[in-house]
């Protein structure tokens, strides 16, 4: 920003600089203070800014004015929204832009609405007590001036969120199918494996087994349960990427993959201890 700062924006910058200090070094510590002062100065003018608009603009009522995050920050949250979240977001910071950019008209309607009953007292016109009053607020229509320029900025940070989000999943659009084929196969053989373990389960707990048919009831148990965890750490990772590459999916493919059962059973203490030593 070609912007001239008025004295109360000026800041002064100490650097600690030693004998083994390189120029480097100087500079790039000049560099990080300077954006660092920056930042300050963004987040000054986006916070008044939004304070202002909340005392001229119903569209700001009672909206609790917070700093504003750095452009970072802005960017890595939006990246941790689905595309839709990100578009709408990204519509609120637009329409946000308009309502500065037309704030102007605002203003002047405010001062004009501030004209006192008793003007001619102390003015030679209506257009002067006007011109007067805008003189006395200048400050407040120079603030949101400049949070424009900003707003475009964190504008700018969410189209580029989501064009990538939106070119991410277009290149790995092709993927889907395969993958949900692949959880629905994985799925189907987990259900089959847990309706397995409940039958032999429920021998197991209400049948009178002999010793040796018990260890080998719970031998078995224990194959499959070590069967149904193999499918779940095969699925896991494709219901990851479907999530990826599809963060908001239709409800039809997403009933399709949500069925994959959870391979914890509620074992006999024995047997639970038995399983553990197998898995080690």
């Amino acid at each position: 920003m070609n912007e001239v700062l008025d004295s109360s924006e000026l800041r002064r910058i100490h650097l600690e600089v030693l004998e083994s200090t390189s120029e480097e070094e100087v500079l790039e510590r000049f560099r990080q203070a300077k954006r660092e002062f920056d930042e300050q100065r963004r987040q000054r003018v986006l916070e008044s800014a939004q304070s202002i608009m909340s005392s001229y603009s119903t569209q700001y009522a009672g909206i609790h004015v917070q700093t504003p995050p750095t452009l970072m920050e802005l960017r890595q949250r939006l990246q941790k929204l689905p595309p839709k979240a990100v578009e709408a977001r990204l519509q609120e910071m637009r329409e946000d832009l308009g309502s500065y950019e037309n704030f102007e008209a605002l203003f002047d309607k405010r001062m004009e609405e501030r004209i006192p009953a008793n003007w001619m007292y102390m003015w030679g016109t209506r257009e002067e007590a006007k011109a007067a009053l805008k003189e006395q607020n200048r400050d407040q229509l120079e603030t949101v001036q400049k949070a424009i320029p900003y707003l475009k900025e964190m504008i700018d940070v969410a189209e580029n969120v989501l064009r990538e989000k939106q070119c991410f999943i277009q290149a790995n659009a092709a993927e889907v199918p395969k993958l949900i084929r692949e959880c629905v196969e994985l799925t189907r053989q987990a259900l089959d494996v847990k309706e397995r373990v409940d039958r032999l389960l429920y021998k197991l707990e209400r049948s009178s087994l002999k010793e040796r048919d018990k260890d080998k009831v719970a031998e078995k148990i224990i194959e499959l349960i070590r069967r149904h965890k193999e499918l779940e750490s095969q699925c896991n990772p494709r219901l990851s990427k479907l999530h990826e590459y599809q963060p908001e999916p239709s409800a039809e493919w997403r009933d399709m993959v949500s069925g994959f059962p959870a391979s914890r059973y509620n074992l006999p203490t024995w047997l639970q201890t038995r399983l553990e030593h197998a898995s080690r």
